[in-house]
């Protein structure tokens, strides 16, 4: 029973790392007792602010990204994501007879090194890291996750160029 108690504290303790910058602080009037969020969120870090800024764009995957021992290949296979300023992004995946669009908004963590992307239905973020990224070129790797079997994938890296 320690042992499960442990588990859950640990994998709590980690979930709260793993989102606490994604929460706003409350503040509590010490005089009339009431309570109230914070205009805005905390500024950027330097380093998540230029990561914001290169990633801000459409960005279209080069080679085949889904799991090659899927049971069928997947025709005409694409995956991209669109990555706004604004802070909203759409991931389109798919192929020649089926496409699917998600949407949610993203955040760059603080050191500037994982996109964390918030579905709109999903309860917890899903991290990209970031493994390279340079002009119009950016490798992403995570675990590419869908409804879909034929286009969900182990962890691995994905290759992207920029578009228009």
């Amino acid at each position: 029973m320690k042992e499960v108690i442990t588990l859950l504290a640990l994998w709590g303790f980690s979930m709260n790392v793993a989102i606490s910058h994604t929460h706003q602080n409350l503040t509590i009037t010490p005089d009339s007792g009431e309570v109230s969020a914070p205009a805005r969120r905390d500024p950027m870090t330097e380093k998540a602010a230029q990561m914001h800024a290169a990633l801000a764009g459409k960005w279209e995957n080069t080679m085949y990204p889904f799991d090659e021992t899927a049971s069928k290949m997947v025709e005409d296979a694409f995956l991209s994501y669109h990555f706004r300023v604004d802070g909203s992004y759409v991931k389109t995946l798919g192929g020649a007879k089926k496409s699917i669009e998600e949407h949610g908004r993203w955040e760059v963590t603080p050191d500037g090194c994982q996109i964390l992307l918030f579905g709109a239905d999903d309860v917890f973020p899903q991290t990209l890291r970031i493994k390279y990224i340079q002009a119009d070129e950016l490798v992403l790797e995570h675990a590419l996750k869908c409804n879909e079997l034929n286009f969900c994938t182990q962890h691995k890296s994905f290759y992207f160029n920029k578009g228009a």
